[in-house]
């Protein structure tokens, strides 16, 4: 390499500073284990209750999302397993919800239904995953470069909030 770097090793540099720049600083800000128990993140969402036991003979449960924010936000919800229980039954098999992404309002509440379909043929246990609430993206990334001079660079990055939320399903 030369010692006149070009202009996409010019963007490379900037890009690689912004990223460990932005990893330093949401590792700096992030929340502490009392407020990740109540369900707390960055983006203003809190989930009630913290934790879901769905028990034997039960079906199901809702969630309460609220929006501390004063400006609408939109998440996708999602879930993931965890670790198969006995007999190889997977929980994120037997989890429905709805709906599926869902916009609360600002300084407002949606109420997200759980659901519950377990096997005829499901042995005694507990059968554990976590729903994710991914807040999407409000930014418009075609805004990201922005440049007057040829020789400045301008990046725009947008952190993405996730909280999960575990899930157990106990069978007698």
């Amino acid at each position: 390499m030369s010692d006149n770097p070009t202009h996409l090793q010019k963007l490379i540099q900037v890009a690689a500073g912004a990223l460990i720049a932005t990893a330093l600083t949401f590792a700096m800000t992030m929340p502490n284990a009392a407020a990740l128990a109540q369900g707390v993140t960055g983006s203003g969402l809190s989930v009630a209750p913290t934790r879901l036991a769905i028990e034997s003979g039960e079906r199901g449960a809702e969630l309460r999302l609220q929006n501390r924010s004063s400006t609408d936000a939109t998440y996708r919800i999602s879930v993931t397993q965890v670790e198969p229980g006995p007999g190889g039954h997977r929980a994120d098999e037997m989890i429905r919800f709805s709906p599926r992404q869902v916009t609360v309002p600002g300084n407002g509440t949606q109420m997200v239904r759980v659901a519950v379909r377990r096997p005829a043929d499901l042995p005694a246990g507990e059968y554990p995953a976590r729903i994710r609430f991914e807040a999407i993206p409000t930014g418009n990334p075609t805004q990201a470069f922005d440049s007057e001079d040829d020789d400045s660079i301008s990046i725009q990055l947008e952190a993405i909030y996730a909280l999960t939320l575990r899930v157990t399903i106990h069978q007698d």
